[in-house]
Order: structure tokens, then C-alpha cells, then sequence
């Protein structure tokens, strides 16, 4: 009988010292008994707990593929109606501005100006940033 299990790639066979068949996890060597019927099951169960296996599980990237690049999706923002980031000087009118703007095209609730991610993430990109409420 052919195994078609995937479990079967964290297991091998292998006769003890007394010639009997058992089966060894490959990551922490532990040894189970063979019989005509073995189950899965059990294999299953163990690799759910095999500290070894589930260093391995979480090192391995899914698929085999590891992202090294960002890729966003198409926009449909036509980036070209606003203007280019440029260096000079802070004006927090026109920041309040863009807030409001962006708060308008997201439909973003007007609270989110008070939320503290959004005023961190403000503060690191501005220095000169100074807290919003939905009022101002």
C-alpha cells in the first residue's frame, strides 16, 4: 500500500534493536510501533506538538517562496492630479487640508484624527505635527 499521506515526509521506517519495525519523527526521533494498519492519525497529532518540527514549520517560508519585494496593486487614484512631494516648509493648513481630503475620499470616520496610531504615524512623518480632534 503506497503512503499518500504528506505525514509521511516527517517519518521514516526503521527496525529497532530487537528487529522490530517502528516509525521515527524525523525532527525529534521519537519512535512509534508499526502495524499492518498504521494511521495517520497519530503521526498527525504528534507533529502538532513536535517542538522540533514546528521550529522548522515556522523558519520555512509557505510554498518555498520568500517575499522580498512589495507589490501594490493597481490604483485607481490618478496620482498624477497631485503634486509631488517636495522639500520645504511645514504648513499645517495644507496638512489639514490633506487630512481632510483623504478622510473624504476613504470615507474614513472623522474620528480617526483623534485615534493615537494615527497622530503617531503623523508625528513621525512631522515633527512640527499638533493633534487633530473631529472638531478642528
Amino acid at each position: 500500500m503506497s503512503k499518500r499521506s504528506a505525514v509521511w515526509s516527517d517519518f521514516k521506517e526503521m527496525k529497532d534493536a530487537y528487529g522490530v519495525m517502528k516509525i521515527a519523527c524525523i525532527h525529534c526521533k521519537k519512535m512509534y510501533t508499526k502495524s499492518k494498519t498504521v494511521a495517520t492519525t497519530q503521526l498527525h497529532w504528534h507533529l502538532q506538538s513536535c517542538a522540533n518540527y514546528l521550529k522548522v514549520k515556522a523558519d520555512k517560508p509557505k510554498d518555498g517562496l520568500l517575499q522580498t519585494q512589495l507589490a501594490f496593486g493597481s490604483s485607481s487614484v490618478d496620482l498624477t492630479a497631485y503634486p509631488s512631494l517636495y522639500v520645504g516648509k511645514f504648513n499645517m493648513e495644507k496638512m489639514k487640508e490633506s487630512v481632510a481630503h483623504w478622510i473624504m475620499m476613504h470615507e474614513h470616520p472623522f474620528s480617526i484624527v483623534e485615534e493615537d496610531g494615527f497622530n503617531l504615524m503623523q508625528k513621525r512623518r512631522m515633527p512640527e505635527w499638533r493633534g487633530r480632534t473631529r472638531n478642528t
